[in-house]
């Protein structure tokens, strides 16, 4: 794969999966990310099943992730609002929702987008008004939302492609196969980028039927 170059678009999950594999099998592989530092927070990393085999593959990485794992302390949900209490011990508490809506509802995030665009103060106010009266201790946990500086919120939208692949161009982790609210993005993410680079390798001199494979 010496004479092989490839351009990986996102540096998140997949992305860098994928450079890592066909780099191992002789590509030549440049990485491009929009954002110009990694971010602190956001959606936690779930490995498991074929990720874990595939994480066992490249040393030193079972290490570095299993000295970075958060306890979880507790987890409800009532009525489609989902919350999560995850203990660090660094950084105090961390708290996760989430809200899902219906398949047959469109369009429901567009409320959400619009707070985002109004900035951050703004979309804390969305989300705490969208978990009043949610029960548990939904109203401390949003007191402390207001006042929180590594605040981090986004929404998840599941699109299904026709196909994986046109020409040369190719889709790995979620922008070509998204779980939703259901966790294993990242498995699936590590699992596409290794099975991706191993049929590419597999079909030497055909690129073509590397990706249909």
């Amino acid at each position: 794969m010496s004479q092989l170059r490839f351009l990986v678009v996102g540096a998140s999950i997949a992305g860098p999966m994928t450079a890592y594999w066909l780099a191992k099998a002789g590509a030549r592989v440049t990485v491009i990310e929009r954002f110009p530092q990694l971010r602190a927070s956001g959606q936690a990393i779930d490995i498991r099943t074929t990720g874990v085999t595939i994480m066992q593959k490249i040393p030193g990485m079972e290490a570095a992730v299993r000295a970075k794992r958060p306890d979880l302390d507790g987890l409800t949900a009532v009525g489609g609002r989902f919350l999560a209490v995850v203990q660090d011990p660094k950084r105090g508490n961390r708290i996760n929702l989430m809200g899902i809506h219906p398949r047959d509802k469109r369009d429901l995030t567009r409320p959400f987008r619009d707070a985002m665009e109004q900035g951050e103060e703004a979309l804390k106010r969305f989300i705490s008004q969208h978990y009043k009266g949610a029960g548990w201790r939904t109203e401390e946990i949003m007191e402390a939302m207001m006042d929180s500086t590594d605040f981090y919120a986004t929404e998840m939208v599941q699109v299904r492609v026709p196909s994986l692949h046109n020409g040369r161009f190719v889709l790995v982790g979620d922008a070509g196969h998204a779980t939703g609210p259901t966790g294993t993005g990242t498995t699936l993410a590590m699992t596409g980028a290794y099975v991706l680079a191993g049929e590419i390798c597999k079909h030497k001199g055909d690129l073509a039927g590397g990706l249909r494979g």
